[in-house]
């Protein structure tokens, strides 16, 4: 689908790279989950695009859970065995080869 819109943020044009600015025309395609960007030099925008867009609203502070109080992350005891002996039955931990 085929969508004129003024960029709300600036975005990248996906056909030349360049930035495309805040309220400057912006053709957004779409196919199923795919969206790609093209700006007004690549692709001839319409006349009758509406002005610029409302500002967005954005949080002062992103909602991001707290992990100041999060423990830190030990490592993982017995990973270092050998395995492959251990699976195999030849080998137990802490066995003495005889």
């Amino acid at each position: 689908m085929r969508t004129w819109r003024r960029a709300s943020i600036a975005t990248r044009c996906g056909s030349c790279g360049t930035v495309v600015p805040v309220g400057q025309p912006l053709l957004i395609l779409t196919l199923g989950h795919a969206v790609k960007f093209r700006c007004g030099k690549c692709e001839e925008a319409p006349a009758d695009l509406p002005e610029n867009p409302a500002p967005r609203d954005t949080p002062d502070t992103p909602d991001t859970p707290d992990t100041s109080r999060r423990a830190p992350m030990q490592p993982l005891r017995g990973l270092a065995l050998d395995w492959q002996k251990r699976a195999a039955g030849e080998r137990e931990p802490g066995s003495d080869d005889i």
